[in-house]
């Protein structure tokens, strides 16, 4: 028999409205550990390719000089000239001017501060004086002022086109960096 279906008609009895089917889901927890799962395994499998590539090539990775204490030791041992600081004046509001000596027993002979294409403006054999900019009440004076009073010996380096001192204690490997300004015309 057929039921007439119109407006305000019902609709035939199929079963209770809450017996929708649906496709089973996952549920968001479930989704989220294999997720994880999967991150961790790419990431141990990544870990193991880095490492193992890095110890096939071991012996042709090479330490660079400049990095660390270790290798400051051997270049203040060989190849940058040894200074003594001379006099330290100050001459203005964080101005103070630096004189260096040159250390006869340098590792470069009588090379002193400037030999060295790397080195600055300086000639060889001869004491040098920098203006430089320093606080006295920083920590890097009271540095310059130990190795003063102590006649300590130091390495130093002067990359070209910056206006940087680089120097280190030879002796307590104590590092600073200066900085020069340029003197008053």
């Amino acid at each position: 028999m057929a039921v007439a279906q119109g407006i305000g008609a019902e609709a035939p009895d199929e079963g209770p409205p809450d017996a929708v089917v649906r496709k089973p889901e996952r549920s968001t927890c479930e989704a989220g550990r294999i997720t994880t799962a999967l991150f961790l395994i790419v990431l141990v499998l990544a870990n193991i390719v880095v490492i193992r590539a890095v110890l096939r090539r071991r012996s042709r990775l090479v330490g660079q000089r400049g990095l660390g204490t270790g290798a400051d030791v051997g270049r203040l041992r060989n190849d940058v000239p040894r200074v003594r600081i001379q006099s330290l004046v100050v001459v203005g509001p964080s101005r103070a001017r630096l004189r260096f000596d040159p250390v006869s027993d340098s590792p470069l002979g009588d090379a002193t501060v400037g030999d060295a294409p790397e080195e600055g403006p300086a000639a060889a054999g001869s004491e040098v004086e920098y203006l430089i900019e320093i606080d006295e009440r920083a920590s890097g004076f009271r540095i310059l002022h130990d190795w003063l009073e102590h006649r300590s010996v130091l390495g130093i380096v002067m990359p070209s086109g910056t206006p940087l001192i680089r120097l280190r204690g030879i002796d307590d490997l104590q590092p600073l960096t200066l900085r020069r300004l340029a003197e008053p015309a």
